[in-house]
């Protein structure tokens, strides 16, 4: 499972990054996670990697979570 991060803040990443990990390895589920300080590096990632499961901060600098969410979703048309 390809995971991402999505956060401008680094104690939050690494907080939520250390959840899933606990949680992906009590289950024995194989799985990849990438972490990104913001939208547009995530938009850039996502064009090469098939994301399963993303966790987007709203409110960042520059490009917001929900306008990020809404560009990937235009890329992949749904």
């Amino acid at each position: 499972m390809q995971i991402a991060i999505v956060d401008d803040r680094a104690e939050d990443r690494e907080e939520l990054s250390a959840c899933l990990e606990n949680y992906m390895k009590k289950h024995q589920l194989d799985y990849t996670l990438t972490e990104f300080e913001d939208g547009e590096n995530f938009l850039k990632a996502a064009a090469q990697v098939d994301f399963q499961l993303v966790f987007m901060d709203i409110y960042m600098e520059n490009m917001d979570g929900m306008e990020a969410a809404r560009s990937e979703e235009r890329r992949v048309g749904k």
